[in-house]
């Protein structure tokens, strides 16, 4: 976890975002996101916004998950430096 924030997930997500592949979002990774959203929202470019998903009398979605309607587009406007964050220098090509 050291060397990779958020995990397996998170790196799923940004190794085919940043070589051009675009982004697939799970649902782990999206939640490591939103749950630094004030730090990857810092500098850059549109913000990554989220919004709740439940509803008050049903009950049965008491207590979901917080989502991001926007959060694709954020990553793949700001891959590069999202990666910088996450990975510092680490290469990044495919070969």
């Amino acid at each position: 976890m050291r060397f990779f924030p958020g995990g397996q997930d998170v790196l799923n997500v940004m190794y085919p975002a940043i070589n051009g592949n675009g982004v697939t979002m799970n649902s782990a990774a999206e939640q490591y996101f939103l749950s630094r959203r004030d730090l990857f929202n810092a500098g850059a470019e549109g913000e990554m916004k989220s919004q709740s998903n439940w509803k008050l009398f049903h009950p049965s979605t008491w207590g979901a998950a917080v989502s991001s309607p926007n959060i694709v587009p954020f990553i793949e406007a700001n891959k590069n430096a999202i990666w910088a964050m996450l990975y510092g220098s680490m290469p990044h090509g495919l070969r």
